[in-house]
């Protein structure tokens, strides 16, 4: 009992002291670009900036990185592996699993530290998830998503769950504009004749709006 009061009076202390780690579970793109694992690495870069301990954590150390896409910005950020890398995750450390890595709780389940889910596309949360799991069933009772449409689903659907909203940083590099701009519809369809169905069918009830492309 003294050893675990002890241990936990441990992590209390860095909890306050900002000495425990967050590690951002993040797949590998191959550097290609993708603006879920930029949303990762903003995250933790705010943090780090903040005076946390973030890390990001990869499968291994033939991880590609993110500096061909992403610029030399996220440099500092620290990435470690979970193969390659001795990792001693504390209790009072974080993991933030993406819905993407869901085949990943199972192992994680073991784990003693604060879990988090983060749900980015919801159309992929039940991708990876075994069939009829909750993720409270490896302790993840935490969530961090982009939208209020999704915090709502993801309520409805593991209403268990406490669930924040951070959504994704806009760079500098977008502003809004005061000239008028020409509106452009972009359609995406399985099916080339449903898209060519679809634009006739548009132009054919507004035709006073066959300017717009």
């Amino acid at each position: 009992i003294n050893k675990n009061i002890e241990n936990l009076e441990s992590a209390i202390g860095r909890l306050k002291m900002n000495e425990n780690v967050i590690y951002f579970l993040t797949y590998d793109t191959k550097t290609s670009p993708r603006a879920a694992v930029k949303h990762i690495y903003d995250i933790a870069l705010t943090l780090m900036q903040n005076g946390m301990d973030a890390k990001i954590l990869v499968e291994d150390n033939n991880y590609s990185g993110v500096e061909s896409w992403l610029g030399e910005r996220y440099k500092d950020l620290p990435v470690v592996s979970i193969k390659d890398d001795k990792i001693n995750i504390n209790v009072d450390d974080v993991i933030v699993v993406p819905e993407y890595y869901s085949n990943a709780l199972q192992q994680l389940s073991g784990v003693r530290c604060i879990k988090v889910m983060l749900v980015q596309q919801k159309d992929y949360i039940f991708e990876n998830l075994p069939i009829g799991s909750r993720w409270s069933d490896y302790g993840f009772d935490r969530v961090i998503t982009t939208t209020e449409a999704t915090k709502k689903y993801v309520l409805d659907v593991f209403p268990e769950s406490l669930v924040f909203i951070i959504p994704p940083i806009i760079d500098d590099i977008f502003k809004p504009i005061d000239l008028p701009q020409k509106p452009y519809i972009a359609i995406n369809c399985r099916d080339r004749n449903v898209h060519k169905r679809i634009i006739s069918e548009f132009y054919l009830k507004y035709p006073q709006l066959r300017w717009i492309t």
